[in-house]
């Protein structure tokens, strides 16, 4: 009876107060407590876990399924007992996103520890966790290429920030407004030639991340082009007691099939190799350059 209040009543309620000026963003910010409880609890050092499994740190890139990878070992680790805590999807929420990354996740002073959690997905090294051979690693990548013209097109689709502040979201709503206007291939040399450090975060990770004994390095691409056996090396690695129904769950969700591409959708095209399939040869022969010690680093 509970559920069905909060669905059909309390969430129906909330929607519609959350356009009215002042009242919406009491309820923009209630919604935001009330799905991330457990990282408001961490963060005040309030939650407590008795499980004594080692803690899990889940690092990757933007626009290599951060988010379908993040929802599934989300319900693998929390059959588990162990707790999930997605600091980055708190923070972006809030509004506060670019700063906690740019301050390479050290902003706040977060209590992390090394049994009973499941931290994740980062986008980029988080420099603040303070010694990262004590968890166990995941570490997912895609090739850069593609995640760059991935990245163009995510300006059609992702959502704003629920609680970013009336200047900050005018100022991104007039930097997609100037993308959009851009080719995908003028967009892809201007980010190359940015100081965005897109390709800083495969450096780092491979200096900090790569090699070491409690890590385990996974591709995008094979990930998306045969899920069963990229999924059996993830489970194998997390050595964690999970439910033949649940894998089968996961199995059966993992779609990774487009009948046709929309760019104003989240998953729009998810096939390897989209940047041969969207830029110019020139294009490509810049952004392969650009790209080429990054490549070889990871062997794509």
């Amino acid at each position: 009876m509970k559920d069905k209040i909060i669905k059909y009543i309390l969430h129906p309620a909330a929607e519609w107060t959350s356009r009215l000026p002042l009242l919406g963003q009491a309820i923009k910010r209630w919604k935001i407590n009330r799905r991330y409880a457990i990282e408001r609890q961490v963060l005040k050092e309030k939650h407590h876990t008795a499980c004594t499994r080692r803690s899990i740190l889940f690092f990757t890139v933007y626009k290599a399924g951060s988010s379908f990878l993040g929802s599934f070992m989300k319900k693998i680790t929390d059959r588990a007992g162990i707790a999930s805590v997605d600091l980055d999807g708190y923070f972006y929420q809030l509004g506060l996103g670019g700063q906690w990354e740019r301050n390479g996740r050290v902003m706040v002073n977060v209590p992390y520890r090394t049994t009973g959690y499941f931290y994740g997905p980062f986008r980029s090294l988080n420099r603040g966790v303070p010694n990262y051979d004590d968890y166990k690693i995941i570490l997912v990548l895609r090739d850069p290429r593609d995640v760059i013209v991935s990245a163009y097109y995510s300006i059609y689709s992702h959502i704003m920030p629920t609680l970013e502040g009336k200047e900050k979201r005018q100022t991104r709503v007039n930097r997609r407004k100037r993308l959009r206007e851009l080719s995908v291939d003028e967009y892809v040399i201007e980010k190359l030639n940015s100081d965005s450090h897109f390709l800083d975060r495969y450096y780092e990770y491979h200096k900090v991340l790569m090699g070491k004994p409690n890590v385990l390095f996974l591709k995008y691409e094979d990930m998306v082009t045969d899920f069963g056996p990229w999924l059996d090396r993830l489970l194998a690695f997390l050595d964690l007691d999970v439910a033949p129904g649940l894998i089968a769950e996961i199995k059966a969700g993992a779609d990774f099939k487009v009948s046709s591409e929309n760019i104003y959708k989240h998953k729009r095209q998810v096939t390897p190799g989209d940047h041969k399939r969207k830029l110019k040869p020139e294009t490509i022969d810049i952004l392969n350059n650009k790209t080429a010690e990054v490549l070889k680093l990871y062997n794509y």
